[in-house]
């Protein structure tokens, strides 16, 4: 299975690109923008997406993704633990929501689905 990262943080995204690679290919994007190119431009398995994002914000990667009938499943893996942000990324189209910090295991379930 191949999974794009998309993580501002790159202590973190190296973080859970460690904790996923030996179950997946894994491609990462540091900003938004550039996440929602990859996204756009190559098959991913699944996304995994920050909200709080340099350039462009999770929410517009992944409303744009949806508006293009991108429809490669996402996770959310974000701080913003608000019922509101929740609801807000469902809206727009997220498979799941992850809050941070998260447990490794729990991670790993969750992409296993």
């Amino acid at each position: 299975m191949k999974v794009l990262i998309i993580e501002d943080d790159r202590i973190l995204s190296d973080t859970i690109k460690q904790c996923i690679i030996k179950l997946y290919d894994i491609n990462q994007a540091y900003d938004g923008y550039n996440g929602y190119i990859m996204a756009k431009e190559a098959i991913y398995d699944i996304i995994i997406l920050d909200l709080m994002l340099p350039e462009m914000s999770g929410y517009e990667v992944l409303k744009k993704l949806r508006d293009n009938k991108i429809y490669t499943p996402i996770l959310i893996l974000t701080a913003k633990d608000g019922v509101q942000d929740k609801i807000k990324g469902f809206n727009y189209g997220a498979d799941d929501y992850l809050v941070k910090p998260f447990e490794r295991e729990e991670l790993i379930a969750r992409l296993a689905l």
